[in-house]
């Protein structure tokens, strides 16, 4: 509760979007509503961009990171989240963080799984 995975995540893109009267899906089939203009899942993935853009500041302010990359699943749909991502990000970061370029993983969405499993491999633990 009140983390940004309640907001930003695949299952609570779904359960948002089901809780304000939207057909039951996972976070894909919704992202291909919103690509189709469905006004619901458009607005539940601006909350979610938004909320990921919060947090993005947040971390940008400890961090200071060259880029954003997007993993996981969500990355796929990176076309929706990004707008109000960036738009968030820029109302809540230090103007000395910005721009910060917002890129999706090279490796797709299985890349937190294939870095987890090469840290394994490796016995490295966090």
């Amino acid at each position: 509760r009140g983390c940004v995975e309640a907001i930003a995540s695949g299952p609570s893109i779904a359960r948002i979007y089901a809780s304000r009267g939207g057909e039951e899906g996972d976070a894909k089939e919704i992202a291909q509503r919103a690509h189709r203009g469905e006004r619901l899942a458009r607005s539940v993935y601006r909350k979610a961009g938004a909320a990921l853009g919060a947090a993005c500041a947040a971390w940008a302010q400890v961090a200071n990171p060259q880029a954003i990359i997007a993993g996981g699943s969500l990355a796929e749909s990176l076309d929706l989240l990004q707008p109000p991502l960036e738009h968030s990000l820029s109302q809540r970061a230090w103007s000395a963080n910005l721009p910060l370029p917002i890129v999706k993983a090279s490796l797709g969405g299985p890349a937190p799984l294939i870095g987890a499993a090469y840290f394994a491999r490796q016995g490295i633990s966090g």
